[in-house]
């Protein structure tokens, strides 16, 4: 399970379903990124095995190469992942940590709300097969 780049996202949180579901059409095709909740099986193996893994259900963490990254930095680790021209948002990388993990937190606060917000014009839909490969329980 090592081998495999996981982003981890909070399961019960629909603007973190919505915003899986664009990195998803974001992706390169046969990228070797797959999705789990930070409540299901997978991450709770994972934080088993590693330390070092948060237990803040608030930001995304990304399992890349071995390596885990949180917030901002892992936002920012996932570009490569993305077809042109999304991989282009790795510039903003560049900007100071301070100000991404400000605006990063701004969001994740407000999830939420902002979920409540969207959620009447959203429309359950069914996965392709492709997107249900890629995510893991």
């Amino acid at each position: 399970m090592n081998e495999k780049n996981i982003l981890f996202y909070d399961g019960e949180c629909g603007f973190c379903h919505e915003s899986v579901k664009l990195i998803f059409k974001m992706l390169k095709i046969n990228t070797n990124l797959y999705f789990s909740p930070l409540q299901g099986t997978t991450a709770r193996l994972i934080k088993k095995q590693r330390k070092d893994f948060p237990e803040n259900l608030s930001s995304i963490i990304l399992l890349k190469d071995g390596e885990l990254f949180k917030a901002s930095k892992a936002f920012f680790k996932l570009a490569p992942f993305f077809k042109f021209p999304y991989n282009s948002l790795y510039l903003l990388s560049f900007l100071p940590s301070y100000l991404l993990d400000f605006f990063y937190k701004l969001i994740a606060s407000k999830r939420h709300l902002i979920r409540d917000k969207i959620s009447k014009d959203l429309i359950c839909e069914v996965p392709s097969v492709e997107m249900k490969n890629k995510f893991l329980s």
